[in-house]
Parts: structure tokens; C-alpha cells; sequence
């Protein structure tokens, strides 16, 4: 496996965990505040 496209790919693993952890944030808490407001 060529190490570069490894890093690469958590790297993209990631950050789509954490845009939607981040965008689901107020929905599980349940807040009318979005993360975006």
C-alpha cells in the first residue's frame, strides 16, 4: 500500500467524521442553535 495514499485517505476519513459529527451536533442535543448561526 503506498503510504502517501493512506495519509491521504484518513485524512479524507477524517474530516468527513467531523463535518458530520459538527452538523449533526445540535440535532442530537437538541438545540435550536446551529453550529452555523
Amino acid at each position: 500500500m503506498n503510504k502517501e495514499w493512506a495519509m491521504w485517505a484518513t485524512a479524507a476519513i477524517l474530516a468527513v467524521t467531523s463535518t458530520l459529527l459538527w452538523l449533526a451536533q445540535p440535532i442530537s442535543t437538541g438545540s435550536d442553535l446551529w453550529p452555523f448561526y
